[in-house]
């Protein structure tokens, strides 16, 4: 090894350090309060109680990651600790998704530059700060990735010559993919509606060929036999014990006043991904093309009025943003082939400099000290919640009511009965129209009267229930203000109100 292929390694390795390890240990102090429903379900599911929100109640799907369900019971059972088997996984997810997008620019890429793709993935804020929050978006998208190259390459598209990825044969590639699709959409509700699409897009490609060689048929087939022999018997059984279609979650947040927010969020950052995409297919359509960009499109689609709380950064489109990048890097081959001979040997490096300077004024990025700074406040919030349990604690009795909206680490680590007033956890909600769903939530808590009612604000500002509440409760005599909790200044202050009925 000569001294500057030497200094290339050295430099590789010091990128890679940071991307992938100095990166992850300034953001790992940050875990979504989301991320503890899931437990919930997988404490009581492991203790034999049931795949339950609360103990001796009907079932409800208040979570919508059901393989994350799963590992968290697992974990239980074994005796490890949960929170970082899933934050875990998140790492585990983002290492695999970054080996995907490379496996996926392979197709038109050298080895160098299909790093690229990976940098502008690696280097997007949002990525970095969903992978250790505990959630089960980077597993998601590295079961897409390797589902969609598997895919690619069972259907019979080559690597770039010189590659050497593929250890199985690629007539197994079919099966493999049904199995990671069926994986995918035990991850996420809406992977079912990417394994039709991609399907789909694979029945429609080489279609001449395909009649004439039965064996891509046969590999179709197969592909969609594995994820049904999988998918199906899930969906069966929590149709039976849940009786939705949907989970909860979706029913709740999927159809919001918030129409087009998240759309013109992803599209604010994404569009010029987008247009180089649209330009590497504009100069030379293929159908190929097709499986990266349109996942990206039936996001936009699926979730064009969906709620955007705990979705900050973009965090339901990065499936789709993952795949979008090699076909985006694609165009921005095909941008500079117009103006410059792809055979000149310094084509390469002007693909690299304009790479990072794409990378420079679209990516939005921070640095290790912005990502400690992101964490203080998300910390300070598990802290204040601790704060509200060792309350609870002293001033409740087994079988108590509580009135939440703020539903994470505060039922996962306490026995009451927790009554979800922003509606994930709650099915009594979404089993009536959505309009003035939160008032009438409102109107039966204050005939109910449970015994604690907990409201969680954030700058003073409520969700939607607890406006309400917070309305009826302050002149309603049977309740008292018994503690507030705060973290916070003035302008950036989270807080919570405890009123507890009188005996």
């Amino acid at each position: 090894m000569n001294k500057k292929t030497m200094v290339l390694w050295g430099i590789l390795t010091l990128i890679a350090v940071y991307l992938l390890v100095l990166q992850i240990l300034a953001v790992w102090a940050f875990t979504v309060d989301d991320m503890y429903i899931p437990l919930r379900y997988a404490h009581h599911w492991a203790e034999g109680q049931g795949l339950v929100w609360n103990i001796n109640e009907l079932p409800v799907e208040g979570y919508s990651n059901f393989l994350f369900v799963l590992l968290a019971t697992g974990a239980i059972r074994l005796g490890l600790d949960p929170v970082w088997i899933l934050k875990g996984a998140g790492v585990l997810g983002l290492y695999a998704t970054t080996w995907g997008v490379y496996c996926l620019s392979r197709f038109w890429f050298s080895r160098r530059l299909s790093l690229i793709p990976c940098l502008w993935l690696l280097l997007y804020k949002g990525q970095i700060m969903w992978t250790a929050s505990g959630l089960e978006t980077t597993v998601y998208q590295a079961l897409l990735c390797f589902s969609l190259y598997c895919l690619l390459r069972a259907i019979g598209y080559p690597l770039l010559p010189g590659s050497n990825l593929d250890l199985i044969q690629p007539s197994s590639y079919f099966m493999i993919s049904g199995l990671l699709l069926a994986l995918a959409s035990l991850t996420r509700p809406e992977a079912p509606f990417l394994v039709g699409l991609f399907l789909l897009i694979a029945c429609c490609d080489r279609l001449p060929d395909a009649v004439q060689n039965r064996a891509k048929w046969r590999g179709l087939l197969s592909t969609l036999g594995i994820f049904c022999l999988i998918y199906i018997p899930y969906f069966i059984w929590r149709w039976v014990y849940f009786g939705r279609l949907f989970p909860n979650p979706v029913y709740c947040k999927g159809l919001s006043e918030s129409w087009f927010e998240q759309d013109a969020n992803y599209l604010k950052m994404a569009w010029p991904f987008l247009l180089l995409a649209l330009i590497a297919i504009w100069r030379a359509p293929r159908w190929m093309y097709a499986y990266f960009i349109l996942p990206g499109l039936l996001y936009l689609l699926l979730l064009v009025a969906a709620d955007p709380v705990s979705s900050f950064d973009n965090r339901l489109f990065l499936p789709g943003f993952a795949l979008l990048l090699p076909l985006s890097f694609l165009g921005l081959k095909t941008l500079l082939a117009m103006a410059m001979n792809p055979e000149d040997d310094n084509f390469s490096l002007m693909l690299f400099a304009i790479a990072m300077l794409c990378l420079l004024l679209f990516v939005p990025m921070k640095n290790l000290m912005q990502y400690d700074y992101f964490t203080l406040m998300p910390t300070s919030g598990e802290q204040l919640r601790g704060r509200v349990l060792a309350w609870l604690n002293t001033n409740t009795r087994v079988g108590d009511s509580v009135v939440l909206s703020d539903s994470g680490l505060i039922p996962y680590k306490s026995r009451l009965r927790y009554l979800d007033s922003y509606c994930l956890n709650n099915r009594a909600m979404t089993e009536q129209p959505g309009k003035g769903m939160y008032e009438r939530f409102c109107a039966q808590m204050m005939l109910q009267k449970p015994e604690v009612l907990i409201l969680a604000s954030f700058q003073d500002i409520y969700s939607p229930a607890d406006v309400c509440l917070h309305g009826a409760v302050k002149n309603n005599p049977d309740y008292q203000l018994r503690a507030s909790y705060a973290v916070g200044d003035n302008h950036d202050s989270y807080r919570y109100d405890i009123y507890q009925r009188k005996l």
